[in-house]
């Protein structure tokens, strides 16, 4: 293994502890509220709908999250340079790259939710492409493009990790992730993801139809789920390189994980 350096090593840490802990869900009930919305909203989005409309905003993410931009913001000649460089430098333009998507997401939600239950529909589409290209950009801050037709499965998985709340379920679809890089042979986990992604979003266009208060919480609801979707491509993408860089095998979770410290 190659050493550690101590920013590596805290990130190692951040990762570890990440990875036991399980997420707090905020907003439930409000969710619970609207639990009578989502059901019928799922009625109403035909399935064969939902599935074209994940493979589009698979195509839009990728066409709105080209590596050019990333590369200037991280001051390097090209996209690879960033998945050997500097975890310190990605993890750098990654926090900025959050910041945008957010503000976008908190925008998205007030609008939509301010509309009532018919924009609020319109923004499930919405928010899929935003989601899907969160991971994507957060993707291209550590040096992966992810532009081949075949990581679809693995970005798809990194959106299922996002609204998994239980850890060893985390840590299950994890090791499916880091496995030899065999998760695009799984047509399985792309239509578990799928699905689940699907009646999360849904949840969340129930919340912005809440008659008096849907802009406001559409706005954080919005913001709550895309932050969830960048912390999760975040983790990965920090594990991911420090794989590929050889400076660690895995990380476990917290309670057993032992950092390989160096300068």
């Amino acid at each position: 293994m190659v050493p550690l350096t101590d920013y590596e090593a805290r990130v190692v840490r951040e990762v570890a502890l990440w990875k036991g802990r399980k997420r707090n869900e905020r907003l439930n009930a409000l969710g619970r509220l609207t639990r009578p919305l989502s059901a019928f909203a799922m009625g109403m989005v035909p399935k064969q709908a939902v599935h074209r409309a994940l493979a589009t905003a698979f195509t839009t993410s990728t066409w709105l999250s080209g590596p050019a931009g990333v590369v200037r913001m991280a001051g390097v000649e090209t996209l690879d340079e960033l998945r050997y460089q500097s975890l310190k430098l990605s993890d750098s333009v990654a926090r900025r790259v959050g910041k945008r998507i957010r503000a976008a997401a908190a925008l998205g939600g007030a609008v939509t939710g301010s509309a009532g239950w018919l924009f609020a529909v319109a923004d499930i589409s919405t928010l899929v492409v935003l989601s899907m290209r969160a991971v994507h950009r957060t993707g291209l801050c550590y040096g992966y493009a992810l532009d081949r037709p075949e990581e679809q499965a693995y970005l798809m998985a990194v959106l299922t990790l996002s609204t998994t709340t239980s850890p060893p379920r985390r840590l299950e679809l994890i090791g499916q992730l880091h496995d030899a890089r065999h998760w695009w042979l799984s047509q399985a986990v792309d239509s578990l993801a799928q699905e689940a992604i699907v009646k999360r979003i849904i949840r969340l266009a129930s919340l912005e139809a809440v008659p008096g208060i849907g802009s406001f919480v559409g706005s954080a609801a919005n913001v709550k789920f895309v932050g969830d979707v960048l912390t999760t491509s975040r983790r990965i993408f920090q594990e991911r390189w420090l794989r590929d860089n050889g400076k660690v095998d895995q990380i476990p979770p917290a309670a057993s994980y032992r950092p390989n410290r160096g300068h």
